[in-house]
């Protein structure tokens, strides 16, 4: 949870001081700070409810037409959002699929605060038994699963490892939820939001809204693991709730919740600013989430004997004859179309045809797709039961996960290790007495990864993969001699320490680039294949992006 900053308090005063000279002081302090047109997100986001405050301290006129103009456009752009859901809300009520809304569009319901909270999207909360027939409804409305996700995923992958996921339809934007909470301790917490929850109308349609005290638990959650804006927005929130929650059913679930941390951060955050709360220490801390792994049968041949397998810890001697026998043990979501020599793990719809268990969903930036389990398979077709070579490309943020080394299986055979050496490509030998059959199941498995019950989704990822490119031994020769002198491709591979701190400094000054984004660059620009081109580049551990964009294209340098 990020801390406040100077002027994120200062704004925070003159959203909520009571008194009208403590709000008006604090609002002239920040103004003359900063612009309100550089301000950041997390302060423009208070906004709205600052303009509110002062509105009932000076005459509308008087206030600054920028900040007139930011609850213009929050009513503007909350009631586009509203609009955009209330079609969905009334399909998944003729459906029959019990609907809760929650957070700020909840908010905005009780206390018409669509000018004054902003909402990047709406929440709404279905049953996880219903799940199926909620996106079935989505789909037929023509709601679209944000940042590439596929629809098989959602309902195998993903449907155990989150709690939500987001959809787009023209201006609309739905945060999905099918769980409360991921943790199994917290079934009361779950029970009780729906039990208690009561009925509002939102155009004329009756839709559930958690209780004020339930509200209120969920803003402190959120603000747990969110960043600066949602701390800001959870404190701005707060009065309003509290003005209508019963504050001994409030401290008991926030204390059984064990958010105590926040809470106090909240409560001390309401008294420092002057609003008009008083609120009691709590003695719970924070809780650790505890979110034991699901199994993932639908992404395996034979389960029962896969789950017999892992829990004699994986062993190679068995998967072996096992694969001989029963063949490959994945079942992947989706049939890959054809055979392909570049497999792009970036890609949701790619990973749905590849592969087995132990894959998470690819990131929203699409830089990897990260794998969370002790055993993480990819169900490969080759072209033929041959000698092949494959090079499994690392994503940017590998070495940053919690169980960076890793070994390869391909057939129950060790092939490779890597991932915690500095490389960002692993080279695969594939020999021909390995196969049975033109395809080969690869297991990835962490060399340290002692227990699947920790407790945290970050801290069980493994491997973050972007791409497998497979390359029969003709074409590896093919690739070798295109590289340039000195072999900077290879040496890292065969594991050059020099230059594979060199490759790493690059890595940081890529994901740290401005220009990563840029959208003069190239479809498809491949920062690190350009830099190890070129050695002179190399050498000077250049941004990959800033030097193509300013002088390798004048140059007519090959991206």
């Amino acid at each position: 949870m990020t801390a406040l900053t100077a002027r994120e308090r200062l704004l925070l005063t003159a959203a909520l001081a009571v008194e009208d000279a403590k709000a008006l002081a604090a609002w002239q302090e920040w103004s003359s700070a900063i612009a309100m047109e550089a301000a950041p997100h997390a302060e423009l986001r208070i906004l709205p409810a600052v303009h509110a405050r002062l509105a009932r301290i000076r005459p509308l006129p008087s206030l600054p037409q920028k900040l007139i103009g930011t609850a213009r456009a929050t009513f503007t752009q909350n009631s586009i959002l509203a609009a955009a859901a209330y079609d969905l809300l009334r399909a998944l009520d003729t459906a029959g699929v019990p609907v809760l809304v929650s957070k700020g569009f909840t908010h905005c319901l009780q206390f018409q605060s669509f000018a004054r909270r902003t909402m990047g999207d709406i929440d709404i909360t279905v049953w996880e038994s219903a799940l199926d027939r909620a996106l079935e409804v989505l789909k037929a409305e023509g709601w679209e699963p944000c940042y590439g996700m596929t629809w098989a995923a959602l309902r195998s992958r993903v449907r155990i490892r989150r709690e939500s996921w987001n959809f787009t339809k023209g201006a609309g934007n739905i945060d999905l939820h099918w769980r409360v909470s991921n943790d199994p301790r917290e079934a009361w917490l779950e029970d009780a939001v729906w039990r208690e929850a009561r009925t509002v109308a939102f155009r004329g349609l009756p839709v559930l809204v958690p209780s004020p005290e339930a509200s209120l638990l969920a803003a402190l959650r959120h603000a747990a693991h969110g960043l600066s804006s949602d701390v800001m927005q959870m404190v701005v929130d707060t009065p309003d709730w509290l003005a209508r929650a019963d504050r001994t059913r409030f401290l008991d679930i926030a204390e059984r919740a064990q958010v105590g941390k926040t809470y106090e951060i909240m409560r001390s955050t309401l008294q420092e600013v002057g609003a008009d709360t008083a609120l009691p220490p709590l003695s719970g801390s924070a809780s650790t989430p505890h979110w034991p792994l699901a199994r993932e049968d639908g992404l395996v041949r034979h389960p029962r004997i896969y789950r017999l397998w892992a829990a004699l810890g994986h062993p190679a001697a068995i998967e072996r004859p096992l694969l001989r026998w029963l063949g490959p043990l994945s079942r992947p979501l989706q049939p890959l179309a054809a055979q392909q020599d570049k497999i792009d793990l970036r890609d949701c719809a790619t990973v749905d045809a590849v592969g087995g268990p132990g894959w998470g969903w690819p990131e929203p930036e699409h830089t990897c797709c990260w794998a969370d389990r002790a055993d993480a398979r990819l169900l490969l077709p080759l072209p033929a039961r041959a000698d092949q070579w494959l090079v499994l490309v690392l994503g940017p943020n590998h070495a940053n996960g919690p169980n960076p080394g890793f070994r390869v299986f391909a057939n129950g055979h060790e092939i490779a290790r890597g991932g915690d050496d500095g490389r960002t490509a692993v080279l695969l030998p594939i020999r021909a007495h390995m196969l049975h059959g033109a395809w080969v199941e690869l297991a990835i498995r962490p060399v340290r990864y002692a227990d699947e019950r920790r407790d945290s989704l970050h801290h069980r990822r493994t491997i973050a993969a972007s791409r497998i490119e497979i390359l029969d031994p003709d074409r590896l020769v093919e690739r070798l001699s295109e590289m340039p002198p000195g072999g900077l491709a290879r040496d890292i591979l065969n594991g050059d320490e020099r230059k594979a701190a060199k490759l790493g400094r690059i890595r940081q000054k890529m994901a740290a680039s401005p220009d990563r984004q840029n959208d003069a660059l190239p479809t498809g620009f491949d920062g690190l294949a350009y830099v190890l081109a070129y050695a002179d580049l190399f050498e000077h551990e250049v941004d990959p992006y800033h030097h193509y964009l300013n002088h390798g294209r004048e140059e007519g340098r090959r991206w």
